[in-house]
Order: structure tokens, then sequence, then C-alpha cells
């Protein structure tokens, strides 16, 4: 097919395009020209912004439409009006954060048995984050999914760990671990948070939007089985060829920056199980192979730290283990 990718520049589009190209289909990416350098030899780039593109794809044979980073309704609108009638399938990039287990894990409470479904409740809480404001992906649904002659797919993903991640969120665990520090947490030590490695997510994006079946579905996508924060970390250490040193504390004990360490009471779990069993979707490495790929990376690219601030975590870090009883 001719899949025309919208944002596949950044952390997933990197990896979704050599997979697309890889399972023979042809790609042209639409971005906004910020990234062109990155190394995709055979695939032709159109810039423009997101109300463009009508007036930029219409003369393009395009047969089918990955939304990497649709923010909200109003975001996805521009493409239901240029590729409605146009194309065979539509796949957009949702998140397991539109679903009520996420507004209750951010207040404290539990209300869903893991995993859970995609029928399971989503959030009447719209707008979660004031520092990204406009994103819902509630609203990107509600405007792709069921319009007439636009067949669509919703892929909801977890977290996203691997190469190239611009929050290089495995970091600041992987540079104590190097370290030889111990890593504290409190009781979210047991905390059961799904993840899914970026080339995997790529992987089931193309698996959706190659089964005709799938379109006018909602998948969950992820690891098929999740890991508590104690589990990742020592995960991280073996990939690192370290011991990880966890240390569990009282939640108050713990610094303000190892606030993901405290106790979360709803776990956060998708269940895969429609997406394995109607694309055929499947893991193509172990998690152990992905892991070691993924913090090889971060040794390589560490970010530049402010070392001010960081001396201070750690003092807060060390004065907290003293005060442990």
């Amino acid at each position: 097919m001719v899949v025309l990718v919208i944002g596949g520049t950044g952390f997933l589009g990197r990896q979704l395009v050599p997979e697309l190209l890889r399972a023979g289909h042809e790609v042209l990416v639409y971005h906004r020209g910020q990234r062109e350098g990155l190394p995709f030899p055979g695939v032709r780039h159109l810039h423009g912004e997101r109300g463009d593109l009508g007036r930029l794809t219409a003369p393009v044979p395009v047969e089918a439409v990955i939304d990497i980073r649709p923010m909200n309704g109003e975001d996805s609108r521009p493409l239901v009006e240029a590729f409605r009638g146009r194309v065979a399938r539509s796949v957009h990039v949702s998140s397991l954060d539109v679903y009520r287990a996420w507004a209750a894990a951010r207040e404290g409470r539990a209300t869903d048995a893991v995993p859970f479904p995609e029928e399971a409740p989503l959030r009447e809480k719209l707008h979660l984050y004031p520092e990204l404001p406009g994103y819902e992906k509630i609203l990107m649904e509600r405007a792709v999914m069921g319009v007439d002659g636009l067949p669509a797919a919703v892929v909801r993903l977890p977290v996203i760990y691997g190469p190239h991640d611009r929050q290089r969120r495995e970091w600041p665990l992987l540079k104590r671990l190097l370290e030889g520090r111990p890593v504290l947490m409190g009781g979210g030590s047991i905390w059961l948070w799904q993840r899914v490695y970026v080339r995997e997510a790529a992987r089931a994006i193309i698996r959706v939007l190659e089964t005709p079946a799938a379109m006018g579905h909602i998948f969950n996508a992820g690891e098929a089985s999740a890991m508590t924060l104690w589990q990742w970390a020592e995960a991280i250490g073996r990939a690192a060829g370290v011991a990880a040193d966890i240390r569990v504390l009282p939640d108050a004990l713990l610094p303000p920056h190892l606030e993901l360490y405290r106790t979360w009471w709803q776990h956060i779990v998708g269940d895969t199980t429609k997406l394995r069993a109607l694309t055929g979707y499947t893991e193509e490495r172990t998690r152990e192979e992905d892991l070691a790929e993924s913090v090889a990376w971060h040794r390589e690219n560490a970010p530049e730290e402010d070392q001010a601030v960081y001396r201070e975590q750690i003092a807060l870090e060390e004065a907290a283990l003293r005060a442990c009883p």
C-alpha cells in the first residue's frame, strides 16, 4: 500500500517508517520539516501543518493513513476532511490514559480490575494535563471513529520506551544503577505499569493497518505481561550488567523527585488479547533483547544534566535513607 504517515519523524515515527518499508509498503511522511535529515531512504517527504493536509495531499495517490500524534478532535478534523472517501484504511494512535483507571490512579483511587479491555469505562474528566493545553485523546477518538467514508482503527498505547526517547525515561534509574547507588521506592514498588518497546508499538500499528477486519475497532497494544516498578528496575539492571540495590521506604520519606515510586492504588494494564487475536500480532523479540538495546542507547546518549540539581537529589535520597527506621 501507499501509506501516508503523519508526524513520522519523531520517537515512534523513526521506528514506524522503516518497519513499513520492511513490510513492503511505499511510504510518504507528512511533517513540518523540522527533522528532514532522518535516515529514511526511499521515502518521500511532504511538508505542512495539519490544517494543510487536504491541499498538500490531494494530488497524491494515498491508500492508507497513519496518524502518529493526533492531539485532540480539532487536530483530527483536517485528516477526516482530507481523506474521507480517499483511503481504504486509517490508524490513529491514542493512549491508555483515556481510561477511567488512569484518572483513578492519578487521584489515588482504584476503580478497575486489570488487565482492562477496550470496553472498559473511559474518563469523565477531560484535559488532565495543564502542561499540554488542548491534549485530549478521547476527543480525537470521537472525531475519527464511525465517520462515513473513513475506515478507521484506534491503537491505544501505554508508556513507550526505547532508543531515541527524547524524554529519556530510563535514564534517571539507569544512572543510579551505573553509579552503584541504591534505588529508592515506596509503595509504588509493586505498581504494575504497562509498557511497550517502541519498535513493537510500530509493529502493532502496522498489523492493525494491514488487517482489513481491524477497521472500525479500538485496540490496546503493549506488553502481554506488565512489570512492577521493582521488576522494571531489576530488568534495567540486568540489561546494564549491574545488580539493582532496591530499598523500599515509607512514602512520606521519599523526596519530591521520586513521586513516581509512591503508592499507586490503581494498576495500569490494558488487555491486548483483541489485538493479538484479530491481527495476529506477536512480539518479534524477547523483552530482554529489547531492553538491552534500549539501555545500550541510553548509555551511549546520556543527556546533559544540571549537575547541581542532580547532587541535590542525591543528597535528599541519602537523607531519606538515614531517616528510615
